[in-house]
């Protein structure tokens, strides 16, 4: 009985692959799914096969197939260390898709506690680097990594503040604790994320 469907694009999870893992292949439906294009490639089956990543505004076409719990988890083992596992939405259906870690989104902001720096948000992770600056020339660049938090590790995301707006994070694992961060737009950066997160269930 089929209790998930898997998105499959260029010849990453061919009907070879597929075959070769499975011992079958699943029956497929064209379909596309947004915010997702072709960035770079991977080392797969022996050969290199096209790897995805986010991208808004950008459209990915493959096929739907639809395969058992337990042959999701054979796909799992069989996928490169690169790819990632992420939720996504293929005309009416809720699918997963295999890709490259992907910048959504950054921003030159402060935290509270740990005062000025870089907040990246990925399809992986929330990270928060510490700037350094150059009175010489007055750049900026990125310096230690203060936080690198997965977003299996994420509890809650939520915005707070009147006048000052904040995007918080609270997290458990090796950065457990609460961070507040002093972005433009606290509303889209806790949209952005619930999303990340809401991919990864």
């Amino acid at each position: 009985m089929e209790e998930a469907r898997v998105f499959a694009y260029g010849t990453l999870l061919g009907e070879d692959d597929m075959e070769g893992i499975l011992g079958r292949r699943p029956a497929r439906m064209p379909s596309e799914v947004s915010g997702f294009k072709v960035a770079g490639s991977v080392e797969a089956g022996g050969t290199g096969q096209k790897a995805a990543a986010p991208s808004k505004g950008s459209k990915l076409e493959g096929d739907i197939m639809g395969v058992t719990g337990e042959e999701l988890g054979l796909i799992d083992a069989r996928m490169p260390a690169e790819l990632g596992r992420v939720s996504a939405k293929a005309g009416e259906h809720r699918v997963w898709i295999y890709v490259l870690e992907g910048k959504i989104r950054q921003e030159d902001c402060n935290e509270d506690g740990l005062g000025s720096g870089i907040l990246t948000l990925t399809n992986r992770r929330i990270a928060f680097d510490k700037t350094v600056s150059r009175i010489a020339d007055f750049s900026k660049r990125m310096g230690d990594t203060k936080l690198d938090i997965p977003l299996e590790e994420v509890e809650e995301v939520w915005k707070e503040g009147v006048l000052t707006r904040k995007a918080c994070v609270r997290a458990r694992g090796a950065h457990a604790g609460t961070y507040k961060f002093g972005v433009f737009s606290a509303g889209s950066w806790v949209s952005e994320m619930q999303e990340a997160l809401d991919s990864r269930s």
